[in-house]
């Protein structure tokens, strides 16, 4: 029996945001010990929960526990504390104000129904709940791989209903730390400007898509001789921001105009600038401002190499600016040009004078040429729906990486229903597309315990 939307209701009600997965995770062993399966959870907040199904194959069956929380501007959310609001409207449950948390609470749906069907032509499932997959990945980092039976794993963190993702990329998460401003003892007069309606999108679904980023457009168009008051932008170092704003002081009228910037980028359709006078109490030095739009300036952002069919190879994202750091992003599948970019970042801050620390870092899963797994997806998606399901790469970064790392042999694909727009507050689950993923996924299994 398929009870997806039950448990994806449930999960809702759960604040959930990465590093504060406790209450999802109390649950999730609640789930466990009630139909008395066998669980365990362990210092990170991971859980494994095993059903023995009398078979003589095992799955992993994979989704992580925490969610990317944004809200739209000016809507003050305690994710910490409080259950998402949402809407279901037509074939679509959808966010309200906010980010939804389909990524990936609907795929820990999927595999809380599974784990409830009372069918003896499926195989043993161990299903692994992980933690932190959206900012350190520290969940799988931690997890005790010798609990795992299976050298086959399903992940269903994916985005799109009919895909066999069978790779990703891998990612670097940087702090770079700006000297303090100084605090001043009158308030002066200072321009404020607002960059806001951009796109924004995921940093890696979404980078080759042409969404610019509004932190790194607002700073390459201030004034070469702006003193910055104030500065803040971007919400996560995941999402491509789509809001960036500035206070500063400069002596030249020369800061481009909307019309001019929608000149530039006219696929930026909702770009929006405004600005007016505002008083401030805090200022940096010249020369740490002209540092730091330089930095920002010399940052790149967007894709920065493709292979052959024009996809992602290496690409970067400023996600957020303050007063005190820059979080800037790296991506890629190619471990020379993430050694150089590296590289070059260390050079970039030595030279202006900035520290820097790697806050998080994770690697990329190659494409495996024979996978049981993934044949075994295309003939049963084949079998009950008549279309052959596309293989792809992906450019997002995911677990797989380490589980690759920490299980040898290791036969990994990822799958989804249609989620789209994730990590935004546009982003919107399909329930006809779950549904039908639901099948799919239960079709494979039985496959698999033949």
């Amino acid at each position: 029996m398929n009870n997806t939307f039950k448990y994806f209701d449930e999960i809702l009600k759960i604040p959930r945001p990465s590093g504060h997965e406790n209450k999802i995770a109390d649950f999730l062993v609640d789930f466990a010990k009630q139909r008395n399966f066998e669980v365990y959870r362990d210092k990170s907040n991971n859980v494994l929960i095993n059903k023995n199904n009398n078979s003589n194959k095992t799955i992993i069956l994979q989704g992580h526990i925490d969610m990317v929380c944004d809200s739209v501007c000016g809507f003050i959310k305690d994710y910490v504390n409080t259950p998402i609001n949402y809407k279901i409207e037509d074939d679509y449950y959808k966010g309200d104000k906010t980010t939804l948390g389909a990524d990936n609470g609907i795929g820990v749906a999927i595999i809380l129904s599974l784990l409830e069907e009372n069918n003896s032509n499926l195989p043993n499932i161990q299903a692994l709940f992980t933690t932190e997959e959206e900012t350190t990945m520290n969940g799988a980092k931690n997890f005790d791989y010798s609990k795992l039976k299976s050298k086959t794993l399903l992940s269903i963190d994916g985005i799109r209903e009919g895909t066999i993702e069978s790779s990703s990329a891998g990612i670097c998460n940087y702090e770079i730390y700006f000297p303090k401003p100084e605090i001043l003892k009158e308030k002066i007069k200072t321009r404020y400007v607002v960059l806001s309606g951009l796109q924004g999108g995921h940093s890696g679904d979404d980078i080759n898509k042409h969404r610019e980023n509004a932190i790194s457009l607002l700073f390459n168009f201030l004034p070469n001789d702006s003193q910055i008051s104030k500065m803040i932008g971007g919400s996560k170092a995941n999402i491509i921001p789509n809001h960036a704003e500035v206070l500063f002081l400069n002596n030249s009228n020369s800061l481009i105009t909307e019309d001019d910037i929608k000149k530039l980028f006219p696929h930026e359709k909702n770009l929006h600038i405004e600005g007016h006078n505002l008083e401030s109490e805090t200022l940096f030095s010249k020369e740490d401002s002209k540092n730091i739009i330089k930095l920002v300036s010399n940052l790149p952002t967007g894709t920065i190499s493709v292979d052959k069919e024009n996809f992602p190879i290496t690409s970067a994202n400023i996600g957020t600016i303050d007063n005190y750091k820059l979080v800037y992003s790296i991506r890629s599948s190619d471990k020379e040009e993430l050694k150089r970019i590296k590289q070059n970042i260390a050079d970039l801050c030595k030279k202006l004078g900035f520290k820097y620390k790697l806050i998080a870092e994770a690697p990329f899963f190659p494409f495996i040429e024979n996978s049981k797994l993934r044949k075994t997806l295309l003939s049963s998606y084949k079998k009950l729906y008549n279309k052959e399901p596309k293989i792809v790469k992906i450019h997002a970064c995911m677990e797989g990486g380490i589980f690759a790392e920490n299980i040898e042999n290791l036969d990994i694909t990822v799958i989804s229903p249609d989620v789209f727009d994730i990590h935004t507050i546009n982003e919107r689950v399909s329930i006809s597309s779950t549904n039908r993923v639901y099948c799919w996924i239960l079709e494979t299994l039985k496959e698999i315990s033949s």
